[in-house]
């Protein structure tokens, strides 16, 4: 009875705590997990069919960065939040659309470096959140079973579960309180086990076989080889198969999903949870404040950023009661129109000089592609803060320009010892890869591993460069017909690793322009 009247307390706290909650919530999306280079620092993968998303972390300590990386093959845009490594490894995630004041907000739990976990932002009639009741002296009484159980006063309330672990899903009105709904889930914990065991074996072996490559007497026809490819492939599905199996669904009619983690589940382990509804009062924002928010992502999507700065600068100064806890969205905001005004006038001093050396006549075409080159640099720096098609046409029109111009990019390569940078390396190959198969840096964990992928694949990869005693290698490359990706091959006998990277990874991470990149290579130096 403690329990019950727990729960309908909880409820009766929802409508206050999570009042000002929007119907936009972020909803988990482990498939959509994957590893990045994010220089040390960890990261969340934001994906959303909106392409306005104002995204701010409210319990950094250090610079965070956003960055909207275009529209994935699913047709939703990808949001990188890069926490820097020396902050908090549980960020709080406030997002919402541009002028709008409702926002989601999570509080996430990162581990892993370089790496981005993955969440849609959805918009949902009747969002709910859950709550862990479970007590110290609560124990489902088998040897083979652990158990799930929820309470909620949402009659359409289901449990989906992963089929291969053959739990049993039963719903009943509580016999204590009818407006309450009790699911209980029953989890034979062997296929758990299972998994893990099998997870764990692959991973010490990968480990002995690993010992056994890097002792560099491995013959490049040695059967082991074999058996490393096998096991990594095994290693990665059985990641995969034990993932899928480590999480529960909580939905119901019109609602977000929720995702419960059931990864570290035993027997004899019951876990109590209340499912509440937020009740979202959309008439809290109905305000002045929220009024020129409104403004200001309208004229923000007008692409007149100095008004709408104007329009958010208003908002904060409307002295309302609502504006205290709206002020990290007004200023997230007001810096993406700083970033647009700073760039957008960059780009015009570009195109007025571009037009003045067209009207004199005494430019080189050299000189005309520098300031083209900036121009697309900077508008493209615009289209990752507002994506809208105006910019693309610019950009490919400048583009057009440039298209007969080989792409120019220097690389520096240096030593990286524990978040610090050592000497240069010299003795860099650079190689570049035109095949179709998804290719890794793992996929070249040795020097005798690249051989043998070049001896079966050599028409697809070809040298292209090499860093001399100052690390520093410069390549041209063709524009109209790029490579998959690039390859950096240190000495045989060097203690760095071969590093791979996608060509468009390259792209995207590289500085410069659009005539000349630069890219410095930090290669892990034991």
């Amino acid at each position: 009875m403690k329990r019950i009247l727990w729960m309908v307390f909880l409820c009766l706290l929802s409508l206050t705590t999570w009042a000002q909650l929007g119907t936009n919530e972020l909803n988990r999306s482990p498939e959509d997990d994957c590893f990045e280079d994010l220089g040390g620092n960890r990261g969340v993968l934001i994906l959303s069919e909106h392409k306005d998303l104002v995204i701010s972390v409210v319990n950094k300590a250090y610079p965070t960065t956003v960055d909207l990386r275009g529209k994935g093959a699913d047709g939703n845009y990808r949001y990188y939040v890069i926490v820097d490594v020396r902050d908090t490894k549980q960020p709080k995630l406030e997002v919402s659309r541009m002028g709008n004041p409702y926002r989601a907000s999570l509080l996430v739990s990162l581990k892993t470096t370089d790496y981005l976990q993955a969440y849609r932002l959805e918009e949902v009639a009747n969002p709910i959140r859950y709550d862990d009741q479970t007590m110290v002296n609560d124990v489902h009484k088998s040897e083979t079973e652990a158990a799930l159980e929820f309470s909620s006063t949402l009659k359409s309330l289901q449990v989906k579960c992963p089929p291969e672990l053959g739990a049993r899903v039963t719903s009943e009105v509580s016999k204590e309180d009818a407006s309450l709904l009790e699911v209980r889930v029953i989890i034979p914990v062997a296929k758990l086990d299972e998994a893990r065991d099998r997870l764990d074996s692959l991973q010490k072996r990968q480990v002995e076989l690993d010992k056994i490559m890097n002792s560099g007497q491995l013959a490049e026809d040695a059967p082991e080889w074999e058996e490393i490819e096998s096991t990594e492939k095994r290693l990665e599905e059985a990641e995969v198969y034990l993932a899928n199996l480590s999480n529960v669904t909580v939905y119901g009619e019109g609602t977000n999903l929720l995702s419960i983690y059931i990864g570290d589940l035993k027997p004899r382990i019951l876990r109590r949870y209340v499912v509440l509804p937020i009740v979202v009062e959309k008439e809290v924002f109905t305000s002045q404040c929220s009024a020129l928010m409104d403004e200001g992502g309208r004229l923000f999507g007008m692409r007149k950023y100095k008004q709408a700065r104007a329009a958010y600068d208003k908002a904060l100064l409307t002295g309302e009661s609502v504006v205290a806890d709206l002020k990290p969205n007004i200023q997230a905001a007001i810096e993406l129109c700083d970033s647009c005004l700073f760039y957008d006038d960059l780009t015009a001093r570009c195109f007025r000089q571009i037009a003045r050396m067209k009207k004199e006549g005494n430019a080189t075409q050299a000189e005309v592609a520098d300031y083209a080159s900036y121009a697309i640099q900077y508008i493209e720096q615009i289209y990752r803060f507002n994506p809208d098609d105006y910019y693309l046409k610019r950009i490919e029109l400048m583009k057009g320009l440039l298209m007969s111009m080989d792409l120019q990019v220097k690389f520096t390569f240096v030593e990286w010892k524990t978040f610090a940078e050592g000497n240069p390396i010299p003795g860099v190959e650079i190689w570049i890869y035109r095949g179709f198969t998804p290719l890794s840096s793992n996929s070249f964990s040795s020097d005798k591993r690249f051989r043998r992928i070049l001896k079966k694949e050599e028409m697809n990869f070809q040298q292209v460069g090499e860093s001399g005693a100052d690390g520093i290698a410069e390549i041209e490359l063709d524009r109209t017909n790029l490579p998959t990706g690039i390859l950096f091959r240190p000495k045989e006998d060097a203690p760095q690793k071969i590093v791979y990277m996608s060509f468009e990874d390259l792209m995207r991470r590289a500085q410069g322009t659009y005539m000349k990149k630069q890219f410095r290579v930090k290669m892990y130096t034991k």
